[in-house]
């Protein structure tokens, strides 16, 4: 009934039901995320599959994502793929199908996803000031829960500002903003994701096109300081 839903509802959200199992990376002794998922939370997978289930019915791992595995975690995952344990449901997310090992790939079923448009993440988000973050987000609902966490409006200011420092031979603008940012540091692969996005809208100023942004006057301003066709190689 419904209180049974809301009772499995609530261990899955704490990630306590006892037949799923979510391999993701963890957090290293810094308390920063790890790079990979390595052979350790593989073996936690074989542990899980040779156990009783403790509810009746189907077990379900779901390892995210696999092309984050390290050579040795692939290769224990093989293995267990080559004997697949009974009433187990594996889900392999997969962000790029071409770093997956061909004898992992031969053993999957492919369910492909697509993104979603922004008119999607708009309706789920519900707010019109998110429209940076949006296209940022190419679709990805995780994605833009995570730029969420920035001040993309501010920091896309400091890019267009330096931009307009470097284009004026102030090379130490550039200096400084680069020194800002720590080994790791999210914000910097945030920048290399504005990148791109304001040379598409350069060449579209340069093109005569309208943008809305909160920094259209000086997005404007330094879209002017090179043609489109320059904007467009670079993106």
């Amino acid at each position: 009934g419904q209180n049974n839903d809301q009772f499995f509802d609530t261990l899955i959200n704490q990630n306590s039901h006892p037949n799923l199992l979510i391999i993701e990376r963890n957090m290293d002794e810094n308390g920063k995320l790890q790079n990979e998922i390595t052979v350790e939370n593989i073996r936690k997978l074989a542990d899980f599959v040779h156990q009783s289930a403790t509810f009746p019915g189907w077990r379900v791992i779901i390892i995210d994502a696999i092309d984050e595995l390290n050579r040795n975690a692939a290769n224990a995952l093989l293995k267990i793929l080559e004997e697949p344990p009974g009433q187990v449901l594996i889900l392999l997310v997969c962000h790029s199908i071409g770093r997956i090992l061909p004898t992992i790939r031969s053993r999957c079923c492919l369910m492909p996803f697509y993104g979603l448009t922004n008119q999607d993440l708009a309706q789920i988000v519900k707010d019109p000031l998110q429209s940076l973050a949006l296209d940022l987000a190419n679709g990805s609902m995780g994605r833009l829960i995570d730029l969420q966490r920035f001040d993309l409006e501010l920091l896309l200011n400091e890019v267009i500002q330096t931009l307009h420092a470097i284009f004026h031979n102030k090379l130490q603008s550039l200096q400084q903003f680069v020194g800002g940012f720590e080994k790791g540091d999210e914000k910097a692969f945030v920048v290399l994701e504005l990148l791109p996005w304001l040379a598409y809208h350069f060449s579209l100023i340069q093109g005569g096109a309208e943008i809305s942004s909160a920094n259209q006057t000086k997005i404007t301003e330094v879209a002017a300081l090179r043609p489109a066709s320059h904007w467009l190689l670079v993106y």
